[in-house]
């Protein structure tokens, strides 16, 4: 059985030979990533690049709410430049770069914001509402969206191994004080 560390490393071999470069819908330029984002995984290239030209790009300056906690979210993120913080009663929960996403429980439902989310620096966003989204899985193979499903659960496990870890630091030096 493989540990995380070799699964991470298959999993970056695999991104690697993955790197793909969609026509932008607001601009004359491209969207591109050298690794597929996660929430993309074992797509093939071309059902990528199909899903990836639903979003809506933004660009985005510096220190601007993109979502705000307690709002109902109908759309997820992905982020292709820049960086994000994610915010939650004043305290700084995670800061997401190129290829993360947030929001993504919205392919569930339309839901209340947990937490809100601000750029750090200039930030280009893809931005997919959910019943698009849902349109295009109607579309596709079954397995498409069981695919899209299971990257989800990842994306949301290694955001709890995250918490997790710093839970343990803060307790930790709780305890060395």
């Amino acid at each position: 059985m493989k540990n995380e560390s070799e699964f991470t490393e298959e999993l970056n071999r695999y991104q690697d030979a993955s790197a793909i470069k969609i026509k932008s819908k607001k601009r004359d330029g491209f969207v591109s990533f050298k690794k597929l984002p996660l929430i993309l995984s074992n797509f093939t290239k071309d059902v990528a690049e199909k899903f990836l030209e639903l979003g809506e790009e933004y660009n985005i300056p510096p220190d601007e709410e993109v979502i705000r906690k307690d709002e109902i979210g109908r759309d997820f993120f992905i982020i292709c430049e820049g960086s994000v913080t994610v915010w939650r009663e004043g305290i700084k929960l995670a800061t997401l770069v190129k290829g993360d996403v947030f929001g993504e429980l919205v392919i569930f439902r339309d839901h209340y914001r947990i937490a809100s989310v601000r750029t750090e620096s200039p930030t280009t966003l893809l931005k997919f509402n959910r019943h698009v989204m849902m349109d295009f899985f109607s579309r596709q193979e079954q397995r498409i969206f069981f695919i899209y499903t299971v990257n989800v659960l990842e994306v949301l496990r290694r955001k709890l191994v995250l918490t997790n870890r710093r839970v343990c630091e803060l307790e930790q030096k709780l305890r060395n004080r």
